[in-house]
């Protein structure tokens, strides 16, 4: 009793899917032929033979890569249906995923998506530190200003294994990096994550938990002033902030997040 495993047959259409020079997608099909009925459960429905197929040694397991050269390119949904009882065929489908938030080269690139978006801040500093004051009557004072700001974001998807997802939700989102990300520039504080989301990549009820694998999207906002928020002390007679306040001295800025090493992987 045997089951063959025949994959990259051209009955269907298999190909790949290229942008950029990067290919984002891939398909195979595959076959599984069968010498005897006694290959599967005895009494067992279209479906529990498809899990037999599914879980053969040869069949390309979730997660496992379209070929060497493309590390990237991973097995993310299988497809099965049944000919006749001794025949399956159907389709295997890959698609890019980074391997890291923080490797890729020439041949394996990251693939991001940009995530920017407009927030509303108020301060009493322009953009490069420096005061805002007014005048009237010969008398100068602190003022405060509301404005819009676009910053910059990016998400990108990268493959996590973990047997709590959750956790490293947890780890990653609203916390900020403490130190300079050498994969993606910027200063300490200047890059926070604002979400994380994940989908099954390899979860099999064989595979062991701490083993299991991820897709997780991730998106990561930058502020080149960093993440943090001024607070002031403010006269409570005529309610506003005196002059001469300096760093410390009636006003602080507050490091409002958490810190974590954005150059280590989740």
């Amino acid at each position: 009793m045997t089951i063959t495993i025949k994959t990259d047959l051209q009955e269907q259409s298999d190909g790949v899917e290229e942008m950029g020079g990067v290919i984002m997608g891939a398909r195979r099909s595959f076959r599984a032929d069968s010498d005897s009925a006694g290959d599967f459960p005895t009494g067992a429905d279209d479906h529990a033979v498809q899990q037999v197929v599914l879980d053969h040694a040869d069949m390309p397991a979730p997660g496992s890569t379209w070929a060497s050269f493309t590390p990237s390119l991973v097995l993310t949904r299988r497809q099965v249906r049944t000919r006749n009882r001794l025949r399956q065929s159907g389709q295997l489908t890959y698609r890019y995923v980074n391997n890291s938030l923080n490797f890729f080269t020439a041949q394996t690139p990251a693939v991001v998506r940009p995530a920017g978006a407009l927030k509303q801040v108020t301060g009493d500093r322009t953009p490069n530190n420096t005061l805002i004051t007014v005048t009237h009557n010969q008398q100068t004072q602190a003022a405060e200003v509301s404005a819009l700001v676009l910053d910059y974001g990016f998400r990108i998807e990268v493959q996590v294994s973990t047997g709590s997802p959750e956790t490293v939700v947890q780890d990653w989102v609203n916390k900020v990096n403490d130190a300079p990300w050498a994969a993606w520039g910027g200063r300490k504080n200047t890059w926070l994550c604002s979400d994380a989301t994940f989908v099954p990549l390899d979860t099999r009820p064989s595979i062991a938990q701490g083993a299991w694998k991820w897709i997780f999207d991730f998106e990561f906002r930058y502020d080149k002033r960093g993440w943090k928020y001024e607070a002031s002390w403010r006269d409570p007679v005529v309610g506003r902030r005196p002059e001469g306040l300096t760093t410390d001295v009636g006003e602080k800025l507050i490091d409002w997040h958490d810190q974590r090493n954005f150059g280590v992987d989740p």
